[in-house]
């Protein structure tokens, strides 16, 4: 499955091919979901911790994992997600989910 993220800037649009594509993408923008395989990039993230220590990379990935699920499962209800859709997104939490350690969160939150 091709997701496609168009940039604020109007440059040419990145189309992801596989899950880490993805998961690079929405580690590193701010996005905002437009549409089952659209995303509108709208800057670099930048992620402050309230003690303003720095996060290590494993912390800013999960961080990044748990934005990216919340707002997924927010914009659920406004698209049609085919069934295919709906298993890439599936593979996608339960492979990242199990990869840091979220799987039991993302199964309470009923997103995978």
């Amino acid at each position: 499955m091709f997701i496609q993220f168009t940039f604020t800037d109007n440059s040419n649009p990145y189309i992801v091919k596989s899950n880490s594509e993805f998961f690079r993408m929405i580690k590193k923008y701010s996005y905002e979901q437009t549409g089952p395989r659209a995303f509108h990039v709208d800057g670099e993230v930048v992620y402050l911790s309230a003690s303003n220590r720095k996060f290590s990379g494993r912390e800013k990935a999960r961080a990044a994992l748990r934005d990216f699920a919340v707002c997924w499962q927010g914009a659920f209800p406004y698209f049609d997600y085919s069934y295919q859709e709906l298993c890439y997104y599936q593979d996608f939490f339960e492979e990242y989910g199990k990869k840091y350690g979220m799987l039991r969160e993302f199964r309470e939150n009923g997103i995978c």
